[in-house]
């Protein structure tokens, strides 16, 4: 499946071009695979560091003894003590692409899947059911669209993928690893490093300029300490990617002082600061006009398309759905024919 969205991909003549360094060559946001380019911090003295944070490359040093050779085996280890100190978003990507590299043989775990997933809610003795066994398989670099009509579950099951949410019943796997039970700081670290979340009401901090809310992310992963020796590396990450979304004249600007279609596209860099390896848009361009919203989504595309970056997509349009690779169909908590 992977060969033939690439093959597809390579025939995309209209693609747009990637970000280039300054002596010519291709810089993408990530590396093939959806795992961190690398990059060296500059600190505030203008010298170079060997400190890397979720938003930088991997580190340039030997790999523990403990580091763990695939996904399945580093969620594992969420569970035992030394994750705390063990863990770090290098390692978990490094063991996740290589689990997603092995995904293309027969009978290897997807990069994503849910088995059986349910979920109801309770208002007062009233029992809603939302998802009645939802089963559901992404693939590296697929964008997949999830539609339904409004109570179907669409963003039910994106808010469970993400981790913003427990399912009744049911598993959530990344790269074989079940990721719904782990403890909630384990939970939260993952949600931060390894997806990307876009809202329809964009979500960003009213008091905080375009560039602030894009840090965020990144100030949240590194800590208080570690974010403010890292802030001028961060908000080098935070420039480039507002400048790719079109933004750079908005830098100092607050959210009331942004249309909608701005808003989201300062959305979509936030979801992008610490290089996730999988992006959830959750009705991206619902709250738009039209043209808008095929900016949007073309935006999309190409993160898809020159990043190999997976995207899961909550939509109720069909003409917006039709732009995937993959259409999945909900209808009353279930996964039926598209």
């Amino acid at each position: 499946m992977n060969e033939t969205l690439a093959a597809r991909r390579d025939s995309d003549s209209g693609s747009p071009p990637r970000l280039r360094q300054a002596d010519g060559s291709p810089e993408g946001l990530l590396r093939a695979g959806g795992s961190p380019a690398s990059e060296t911090n500059t600190g505030l003295d203008g010298g170079t560091s060997g400190e890397t944070s979720p938003a930088d490359g991997p580190r340039s040093m030997p790999s523990p003894p403990h580091l763990c050779r695939t996904g399945r085996e580093f969620v594992a280890a969420a569970t035992h003590d030394e994750f705390a100190a063990a863990a770090t978003h290098d390692e978990f990507v490094a063991a996740a692409t290589r689990d997603q590299r092995e995904g293309a043989l027969p009978g290897v775990e997807p990069q994503l899947r849910t088995t059986g997933l349910t979920k109801a809610y309770r208002k007062a003795a009233v029992e809603i059911p939302v998802l009645r066994g939802v089963d559901l398989e992404v693939h590296q670099g697929e964008f997949l669209a999830i539609v339904g009509q409004s109570g179907s579950g669409k963003s039910t099951l994106l808010h469970l993928l993400g981790l913003l949410d427990r399912p009744d019943d049911g598993s959530i796997r990344l790269g074989g690893s079940r990721i719904d039970d782990l403890p909630p700081a384990k939970r939260d670290r993952l949600r931060n490093q390894c997806f990307g979340m876009v809202f329809q009401f964009y979500h960003l901090l009213p008091e905080l300029t375009a560039l602030e809310n894009v840090m965020v992310p990144g100030l949240i992963a590194t800590g208080p300490l570690t974010g403010l020796r890292q802030r001028p590396r961060l908000r080098r990450r935070a420039t480039e990617l507002l400048e790719l979304m079109g933004l750079s004249h908005r830098l100092r600007h607050r959210p009331r002082e942004l249309s909608g279609g701005e808003m989201q596209r300062a959305a979509i860099a936030r979801a992008l600061m610490n290089r996730p390896q999988i992006l959830l848009a959750d009705e991206p361009t619902g709250n738009l006009d039209q043209a808008t919203g095929r900016e949007i989504l073309k935006t999309l595309r190409t993160l898809n398309c020159t990043e190999n970056l997976t995207i899961v997509m909550v939509t109720h349009d069909p003409t917006i759905a039709a732009q995937a690779d993959r259409i999945v169909r909900l209808r009353e908590g279930r996964v039926v024919p598209a």
